[in-house]
């Protein structure tokens, strides 16, 4: 099994990808990329500060580089999934910017350097940071337990789908469940983001 999980993540972004088997999987793998778009907008929206609204066009930037990927085919399909890969990982970046607003330049700028190699690891790393921020503020706040309840649910199961794709590549619609999970958990984030827009203009308020 762990050489299988290095033979599929390791050589990272080398193919076009297990989904879209047929014209109707394509379409509902389009159309379930588009909640990205109106979660994105929604972000930008209620954004308090430059950094959430980076998080917000962000967001609607992954609703594009799916909408690019899963509409793609022949030769154009590889760098289709290779935009999907890099605008997921920039945007985690931004994420990172918006709920950490102390976060230095300096990795902002390496996520930014790695993302063309390894996006994946970029996503992992600052998804990573957000969930122990989640976590930590949810135990202060009771008003995002829930929001982080529903989170760490969807985002457990979206990632077993990501991992099952990857082992089951012909399991039908299994990217379009995991479409539909990953906006849950993003629609739950842009709660965070909002509360670290809350204190953020609390600080400034008081001066710290």
């Amino acid at each position: 099994m762990f050489q299988r999980w290095f033979e599929i993540y390791v050589p990272i972004l080398q193919g076009p990808g297990t989904c879209d088997h047929n014209a109707a999987e394509r379409v509902i793998n389009i159309v379930t990329s588009l909640p990205f778009f109106a979660l994105g907008w929604q972000a930008y929206r209620q954004a308090k500060s430059d950094e959430s609204r980076l998080w917000g066009a962000s967001i609607m930037g992954v609703g594009a580089g799916a909408v690019a990927f899963h509409a793609s085919s022949g030769d154009a399909r590889h760098w289709g999934r290779k935009l999907d890969y890099w605008v997921i990982s920039l945007s985690t970046a931004a994420l990172t910017r918006a709920v950490y607003p102390k976060v230095s330049a300096h990795k902002t700028a390496a996520s930014l350097l790695l993302t063309p190699m390894q996006p994946l690891a970029v996503t992992s790393l600052n998804a990573a940071a957000m969930e122990l921020e989640f976590l930590k503020q949810a135990r202060k706040n009771t008003k995002l337990r829930n929001a982080h309840r529903v989170h760490m649910a969807t985002t457990v199961l979206g990632a077993g789908c990501f991992v099952l794709e990857d082992f089951m590549p012909t399991l039908p619609l299994i990217h379009s469940v995991w479409h539909g999970l990953s906006a849950v958990a993003l629609q739950t984030t842009n709660a965070l983001v909002a509360d670290a827009d809350r204190r953020r203009l609390q600080a400034t308020a008081e001066g710290v």
